[in-house]
Protein backbone atom coordinates (compact mmCIF):
# COMPACT_ATOMS: atom_id res chain seq x y z
CA UNK A 1 0.00 0.00 0.00
CA UNK A 2 1.11 3.24 -0.87
CA UNK A 3 1.84 6.39 0.89
CA UNK A 4 -1.49 7.90 -0.76
CA UNK A 5 -3.36 4.76 -0.33
CA UNK A 6 -2.64 4.51 3.73
CA UNK A 7 -3.75 8.05 4.21
CA UNK A 8 -6.83 7.54 2.64
CA UNK A 9 -7.46 4.11 4.38
CA UNK A 10 -6.78 6.58 7.55
CA UNK A 11 -8.93 9.22 6.48
CA UNK A 12 -11.89 6.31 6.11
CA UNK A 13 -11.60 5.10 9.53
CA UNK A 14 -11.37 8.64 11.35
CA UNK A 15 -15.07 9.08 9.38
CA UNK A 16 -16.30 5.18 10.68
CA UNK A 17 -15.09 6.62 13.94
CA UNK A 18 -16.78 9.79 14.29
CA UNK A 19 -20.41 7.44 13.56
CA UNK A 20 -19.33 5.03 16.16
CA UNK A 21 -18.93 8.11 18.66
CA UNK A 22 -22.46 8.94 17.79
CA UNK A 23 -23.97 5.87 18.19
CA UNK A 24 -22.09 5.39 21.45
CA UNK A 25 -23.39 8.00 22.78
CA UNK A 26 -27.00 8.13 21.96
CA UNK A 27 -26.82 4.61 22.88
CA UNK A 28 -25.34 5.47 26.35
CA UNK A 29 -28.06 8.35 26.91
CA UNK A 30 -31.03 6.04 25.88
CA UNK A 31 -29.05 3.22 28.53
CA UNK A 32 -29.08 6.64 30.91
CA UNK A 33 -32.45 7.27 31.33
CA UNK A 34 -33.74 3.52 30.95
CA UNK A 35 -31.42 2.93 34.28
CA UNK A 36 -32.77 5.68 35.67
CA UNK A 37 -36.67 4.59 35.32
CA UNK A 38 -38.67 7.67 36.72
CA UNK A 39 -36.72 10.69 37.29
CA UNK A 40 -36.50 11.66 41.70
CA UNK A 41 -34.43 13.99 43.15
CA UNK A 42 -32.17 10.42 45.01
CA UNK A 43 -30.89 9.58 41.02
CA UNK A 44 -31.72 13.14 38.96
CA UNK A 45 -27.84 14.07 39.85
CA UNK A 46 -26.60 10.54 38.93
CA UNK A 47 -28.56 10.16 35.52
CA UNK A 48 -27.25 13.90 34.67
CA UNK A 49 -23.58 12.94 34.84
CA UNK A 50 -23.74 9.85 32.72
CA UNK A 51 -26.03 12.32 30.11
CA UNK A 52 -23.42 14.51 30.14
CA UNK A 53 -20.62 11.93 30.08
CA UNK A 54 -22.28 10.30 26.64
CA UNK A 55 -23.39 13.80 25.20
CA UNK A 56 -19.68 14.79 25.46
CA UNK A 57 -19.09 11.76 22.53
CA UNK A 58 -21.37 13.32 20.51
CA UNK A 59 -19.66 16.51 20.40
CA UNK A 60 -16.57 14.70 20.19
CA UNK A 61 -18.06 12.95 17.22
CA UNK A 62 -18.23 16.08 15.77
CA UNK A 63 -14.57 17.33 16.40
CA UNK A 64 -13.43 14.22 14.44
CA UNK A 65 -15.60 14.84 11.38
CA UNK A 66 -14.63 17.80 10.72
CA UNK A 67 -10.62 17.72 12.11
CA UNK A 68 -9.66 14.31 10.65
CA UNK A 69 -11.77 13.32 8.37
CA UNK A 70 -13.40 16.55 6.30
CA UNK A 71 -10.40 18.77 6.65
CA UNK A 72 -7.59 15.76 5.61
CA UNK A 73 -10.00 14.16 2.86
CA UNK A 74 -10.39 17.92 1.14
CA UNK A 75 -6.34 18.93 1.15
CA UNK A 76 -5.96 14.92 -0.22
CA UNK A 77 -8.04 16.23 -2.97
CA UNK A 78 -6.30 19.07 -3.59
CA UNK A 79 -2.99 17.03 -3.35
CA UNK A 80 -4.23 14.30 -6.25
CA UNK A 81 -5.67 17.59 -8.20
CA UNK A 82 -8.73 16.26 -8.32
CA UNK A 83 -11.67 18.86 -8.42
CA UNK A 84 -16.21 18.71 -8.75
CA UNK A 85 -15.97 16.43 -5.52
CA UNK A 86 -17.01 17.84 -2.08
CA UNK A 87 -16.59 16.50 1.22
CA UNK A 88 -19.36 16.93 3.44
CA UNK A 89 -19.13 18.35 6.76
CA UNK A 90 -21.70 17.20 9.53
CA UNK A 91 -22.61 18.90 12.47
CA UNK A 92 -24.61 16.34 14.63
CA UNK A 93 -24.70 18.99 18.03
CA UNK A 94 -25.46 22.53 15.89
CA UNK A 95 -25.92 23.40 19.97
CA UNK A 96 -23.38 22.15 22.57
CA UNK A 97 -25.20 24.14 25.22
CA UNK A 98 -27.37 21.44 24.59
CA UNK A 99 -25.34 18.38 25.92
CA UNK A 100 -24.35 20.18 29.21
CA UNK A 101 -24.67 19.72 32.55
CA UNK A 102 -27.13 22.64 33.07
CA UNK A 103 -28.99 21.42 30.45
CA UNK A 104 -29.61 17.99 31.40
CA UNK A 105 -30.34 19.62 34.76
CA UNK A 106 -33.13 21.23 33.51
CA UNK A 107 -34.59 18.78 31.59
CA UNK A 108 -34.46 16.13 34.73
CA UNK A 109 -35.50 18.81 36.95
CA UNK A 110 -38.67 18.71 34.29
CA UNK A 111 -39.02 15.21 33.84
CA UNK A 112 -38.97 15.21 37.51
CA UNK A 113 -41.84 17.44 37.91
CA UNK A 114 -43.97 15.71 35.07
CA UNK A 115 -43.86 11.63 36.47
CA UNK A 116 -44.86 13.46 39.69
CA UNK A 117 -48.35 14.78 38.53
CA UNK A 118 -50.11 17.76 40.11
CA UNK A 119 -49.12 21.29 39.21
CA UNK A 120 -45.97 22.41 39.07
CA UNK A 121 -45.43 25.62 41.66
CA UNK A 122 -44.16 28.97 40.91
CA UNK A 123 -44.52 31.00 37.89
CA UNK A 124 -44.17 29.06 34.71
CA UNK A 125 -44.95 30.66 31.10
CA UNK A 126 -43.74 31.81 27.95
CA UNK A 127 -44.77 34.52 25.67
CA UNK A 128 -44.72 35.07 21.72
CA UNK A 129 -42.27 38.22 21.26
CA UNK A 130 -42.50 38.52 17.31
CA UNK A 131 -42.80 37.11 14.38
CA UNK A 132 -40.24 38.49 11.36
CA UNK A 133 -40.08 37.49 7.76
CA UNK A 134 -37.16 37.14 5.68
CA UNK A 135 -35.23 37.94 3.97
CA UNK A 136 -37.07 40.98 3.30
CA UNK A 137 -36.98 41.87 7.19
CA UNK A 138 -40.29 42.74 8.18
CA UNK A 139 -42.35 42.32 11.34
CA UNK A 140 -45.57 41.26 11.18
CA UNK A 141 -47.67 43.36 13.66
CA UNK A 142 -51.06 42.72 14.31
CA UNK A 143 -52.75 45.94 13.98
CA UNK A 144 -51.95 46.42 10.37
CA UNK A 145 -51.62 44.12 7.14
CA UNK A 146 -47.98 43.26 6.03
CA UNK A 147 -47.19 42.74 2.22
CA UNK A 148 -44.60 39.51 1.79
CA UNK A 149 -42.87 39.13 -1.21
CA UNK A 150 -42.37 35.58 -1.53
CA UNK A 151 -39.33 34.07 -2.60
CA UNK A 152 -37.71 30.51 -2.59
CA UNK A 153 -36.01 31.38 0.66
CA UNK A 154 -39.03 32.74 2.42
CA UNK A 155 -39.15 32.01 6.09
CA UNK A 156 -40.86 33.14 9.29
CA UNK A 157 -38.41 33.77 12.66
CA UNK A 158 -40.47 33.14 15.48
CA UNK A 159 -39.60 34.62 19.08
CA UNK A 160 -40.48 33.35 21.80
CA UNK A 161 -39.49 34.22 25.63
CA UNK A 162 -39.91 32.44 28.77
CA UNK A 163 -41.69 34.64 30.49
CA UNK A 164 -41.82 32.47 33.91
CA UNK A 165 -39.39 31.73 36.47
CA UNK A 166 -37.77 28.47 35.57
CA UNK A 167 -36.48 26.89 32.69
CA UNK A 168 -39.07 24.71 29.65
CA UNK A 169 -38.26 22.41 27.67
CA UNK A 170 -39.75 21.18 24.80
CA UNK A 171 -42.07 24.39 24.03
CA UNK A 172 -44.45 23.50 20.65
CA UNK A 173 -44.72 26.79 18.52
CA UNK A 174 -47.35 26.58 15.24
CA UNK A 175 -47.83 28.36 12.33
CA UNK A 176 -50.73 28.39 10.14
CA UNK A 177 -51.17 29.99 6.95
CA UNK A 178 -54.93 30.75 5.45
CA UNK A 179 -54.38 31.63 1.78
CA UNK A 180 -56.63 31.21 -1.52
CA UNK A 181 -58.63 28.59 0.25
CA UNK A 182 -55.27 26.77 1.31
CA UNK A 183 -54.21 25.79 5.08
CA UNK A 184 -50.71 25.89 5.29
CA UNK A 185 -49.44 24.46 8.97
CA UNK A 186 -46.43 23.67 10.65
CA UNK A 187 -44.56 23.04 13.79
CA UNK A 188 -41.08 23.20 15.58
CA UNK A 189 -40.47 22.57 19.16
CA UNK A 190 -38.27 24.75 21.50
CA UNK A 191 -35.64 22.02 22.99
CA UNK A 192 -35.03 24.84 25.93
CA UNK A 193 -35.71 28.08 27.43
CA UNK A 194 -34.61 29.27 30.39
CA UNK A 195 -36.10 32.22 32.35
CA UNK A 196 -36.23 35.64 30.78
CA UNK A 197 -34.58 34.13 27.76
CA UNK A 198 -35.20 34.73 24.25
CA UNK A 199 -35.45 31.84 21.60
CA UNK A 200 -36.15 31.44 18.00
CA UNK A 201 -37.70 29.28 15.47
CA UNK A 202 -37.69 29.52 11.77
CA UNK A 203 -40.22 28.48 9.84
CA UNK A 204 -39.85 27.84 5.84
CA UNK A 205 -40.33 25.32 2.77
CA UNK A 206 -43.62 27.47 2.08
CA UNK A 207 -45.59 26.40 -1.05
CA UNK A 208 -48.25 29.43 -1.50
CA UNK A 209 -50.94 29.07 -3.77
CA UNK A 210 -51.35 30.95 -6.52
CA UNK A 211 -55.10 32.49 -5.04
CA UNK A 212 -53.46 33.83 -2.46
CA UNK A 213 -52.01 36.60 -4.92
CA UNK A 214 -53.60 39.64 -6.27
CA UNK A 215 -56.15 41.79 -3.99
CA UNK A 216 -56.50 38.50 -1.43
CA UNK A 217 -55.51 38.83 1.59
CA UNK A 218 -54.60 35.86 3.85
CA UNK A 219 -53.78 35.30 7.57
CA UNK A 220 -50.83 33.72 9.48
CA UNK A 221 -51.33 32.95 13.18
CA UNK A 222 -48.78 31.73 15.46
CA UNK A 223 -49.25 30.09 18.76
CA UNK A 224 -47.12 28.84 21.53
CA UNK A 225 -48.59 25.63 23.64
CA UNK A 226 -48.79 26.69 27.26
CA UNK A 227 -46.39 24.85 29.06
CA UNK A 228 -47.13 23.13 32.63
CA UNK A 229 -48.53 25.32 35.48
CA UNK A 230 -48.66 28.34 33.00
CA UNK A 231 -51.94 30.67 34.36
CA UNK A 232 -51.53 33.80 31.39
CA UNK A 233 -52.10 32.33 28.17
CA UNK A 234 -53.26 36.06 26.52
CA UNK A 235 -49.93 36.42 25.01
CA UNK A 236 -49.23 33.28 23.34
CA UNK A 237 -50.63 33.52 20.40
CA UNK A 238 -50.90 36.00 17.40
CA UNK A 239 -53.06 36.52 14.60
CA UNK A 240 -51.99 38.80 11.42
CA UNK A 241 -53.01 40.00 7.99
CA UNK A 242 -51.46 39.85 5.22
CA UNK A 243 -50.72 39.81 1.04
CA UNK A 244 -48.53 38.06 -0.62
CA UNK A 245 -46.85 39.12 -3.60
CA UNK A 246 -44.04 37.70 -6.16
CA UNK A 247 -40.99 40.30 -6.30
Amino acid sequence: MGVGEGREADQRQNLVDAILLRAKGLAGMGDALAQAGAITSKNETATGEKLTNEGSLLTASDVVWEQLYTAPATQTLTDLNIKGVVIPSSQFVPNTDIVTARAFTVILTGLRGASTGGTPSGKHGDALISVRVTPQGTDLTANTATTIKVTTDLAFVVTVQDSGGFAEVNVPVKLTINAGGSTITKQHKIALIEPAKNQTVSFSGFDIPSTAYGANHSTIKVVVAPVAGEINTGNNSGTYTVFFTLP
